[in-house]
């Protein structure tokens, strides 16, 4: 199953693709019923891999839509609407190899009006009425309720006991897991150019797979 995940803002637009193995329990069961004592070494590392490879990047960046500076006028958000519509333009021609089943939008408030104008914007584009296809919103508070590895403190409540305000808190949980799972896997991020952005959207994207059971909370 691909996945394309969204965290949306009027001036940038943070998204990843991955691509999620569905039958991962299938081949974990497989592997667990072939254990003996004899292949004990081989059989932990090919669980370990089929572990580490539940969820595979396959794109991850964050992207301006106009200048971080301007000053938002009904101008500079046609601005914005024409650099979103020619980027998804150029995102539907990148990924035409692969058939995306699930499109995640973060869900913003009324008060963040202009960014929600963005999400609309999204799930328009990825509305696909001939096979009932349609994007997904995503609360934004779910992606702090889920951490990688029980032991590595990367829960929540280690970053909102640190930081005094609960947005550089949220921030800072998405980008130590995110950081934490490509570290993991060996995925290299030193490209993006905002971690946070595009951590805020991988973290959206864990949480519904763990919300749903379709992953599990930990590596």
């Amino acid at each position: 199953m691909y996945m394309l995940c969204f965290d949306c803002e009027v001036k940038k637009l943070g998204e990843y693709l991955i691509y999620i193995d569905d039958m991962w329990r299938d081949k974990m069961t497989n592997l667990i019923n072939e254990l003996t004592i004899n292949n004990l070494d081989v059989v932990m590392r090919k669980i370990i891999h089929v572990r580490s490879n539940t969820i595979q990047i396959k794109y991850a960046k964050c992207v301006s839509l106009i200048e971080r500076k301007t000053k938002m006028t009904s101008k500079s958000f046609v601005d914005v609407s024409v650099a979103l519509k020619k980027y998804l333009s150029s995102l539907d021609k990148k990924f035409t190899q692969y058939k995306i089943d699930k499109v995640l939008i973060e869900f913003q408030w009324n008060i963040n009006d202009k960014s929600k104008a963005v999400g609309r914007f999204l799930e328009y584009h990825y509305c696909r009425v001939e096979d009932g296809f349609t994007a997904l919103y995503v609360p934004p508070l779910l992606k702090n309720k889920y951490y990688f590895n029980l032991l590595s403190k990367l829960d929540y409540s280690n970053f909102i006991s640190k930081y005094s305000k609960g947005y550089t808190a949220n921030k800072e949980h998405t980008k130590a897991n995110f950081m934490y799972y490509c570290d993991t896997v060996g995925y290299d991020y030193s490209g993006i150019s905002r971690v946070y952005d595009v951590a805020d959207a991988f973290m959206m994207g864990v949480a519904y797979l763990i919300n749903n059971n379709i992953i599990e909370s930990y590596i």
